[in-house]
């Protein structure tokens, strides 16, 4: 719940721009490299223990 409440404290950062480089023939044609984002600011990691 610690981790929770930290993300919601957290003030939202100005949104990315998405950028796509390439128009593919279908959908399930495209590939990562087809994709750029501008703009994005990672905020700290939460550390949270994980059970596996």
């Amino acid at each position: 719940m610690e981790q929770a409440r930290t993300q919601l404290e957290r003030a939202p950062g100005t949104l990315p721009r998405l950028e796509i480089t390439r128009c593919a023939p279908a959908i399930d044609a495209y590939e990562a490299e087809d994709f750029v984002l501008h703009g994005y600011e990672a905020q700290p990691h939460i550390k949270a223990p994980v059970a596996v």
